[in-house]
């Protein structure tokens, strides 16, 4: 892989605020979190999101933080495979498969 040709991985968090209210017996919100990966290399990009749970003791943060700290396997060419035994089943390695 060339320099011109690196892969790069942006992790970032954005708000969608709801058309309504999503109600269930735990709660209500308006708004979706949700944490966004994109991984480009070249002229490709492919795209990953999740949305962390606080159930599964799942935040944002622990989300993003997951993710950034294999930023460098990452971006070196991490195989799917090997990414499965790298982080527990979740939301951060939804967003990363």
């Amino acid at each position: 892989m060339s320099a011109s040709q690196a892969r790069r991985l942006n992790v970032s968090v954005e708000r969608f605020d709801l058309a309504a209210p999503f109600v269930i017996s735990r709660g209500a919100k308006s708004v979706a979190e949700v944490v966004t990966v994109t991984l480009e290399e070249g002229l490709f990009r492919g795209r990953g999101e999740c949305v962390p749970y606080g159930r599964f003791g799942e935040t944002l943060g622990s989300a993003v933080a997951a993710i950034e700290g294999l930023r460098a396997p990452l971006e070196a060419g991490l195989e799917r495979a090997a990414l499965q035994g790298l982080l527990p089943a979740g939301a951060a390695r939804k967003a990363t498969e």
